[in-house]
């Protein structure tokens, strides 16, 4: 597992030894900030506040950093897993820790209030597991999303995401055995049928 592009591009990430963890891969990773890249109708990585939520080894919140994010939170809430995610973290020279990132042991569907809200925020819990609806609600709730926010759920590519009242999916990416949802609250009514594409 490494850094896809960026500052710290080619940098070797600390995976799991057993299969506690489900890390995304790097093929899914670029093929996500590919994606944001190059659609205008998504928020720009570079100077982002971006969330990484059951951030596990922190692959994705550090690919965004490494890409030029402002500040990345990463949230998780096993122990083991923070502490595999702050050994990786103490890999990124030259990091200004205080300034660029966050760390919270939380439950994901019960988050604190925001200080402000986040530009993009990615999803990756446990597949099957039924955690992004109500993750999605706490973060509506709790202030880490406005309108404008962009938040990306991966789930393994047969489930069926179902959006909680006020989301809408915009659109979604098969990428191998997973899928990319894109979504957006939008405090009005779900749309469970996205296009397809990203």
């Amino acid at each position: 597992m490494r850094v896809i592009a960026g500052r710290w591009r080619g940098l070797k990430l600390k995976a799991p030894a057993d299969d506690s963890l489900r890390p995304s891969s790097d093929r899914l990773r670029e093929t996500l900030f590919n994606i944001l890249a190059h659609n205008p109708r998504y928020p720009a990585v570079a100077g982002a506040r971006f969330a990484d939520i059951f951030a596990g080894t922190g692959a994705v919140g550090i690919e965004a950093l490494s890409r030029g994010a402002a500040h990345v939170t990463f949230v998780e809430s096993h122990p083991r897993h923070l502490r595999l995610l702050e050994s990786n973290l103490a890999r990124l020279r030259g990091l200004e820790k205080h300034q660029a990132v966050s760390l919270l042991r939380s439950d994901a569907r019960q988050l604190p209030p925001a200080r402000r809200p986040h530009d993009i925020l990615y999803l990756d819990p446990p597949y099957g597991a039924g955690l992004i609806p109500p993750t999605l609600t706490a973060l509506a709730a709790a202030g880490w999303v406005t309108p404008a926010s962009l938040v990306i759920a991966e789930t393994d590519g047969r489930e069926d995401l179902r959006c909680p009242d006020g989301w809408q999916q915009l659109a979604h990416r098969r990428c191998g055995r997973a899928a990319l949802h894109f979504l957006r609250w939008t405090t009005g009514p779900s749309c469970d049928s996205p296009s397809e594409g990203a």
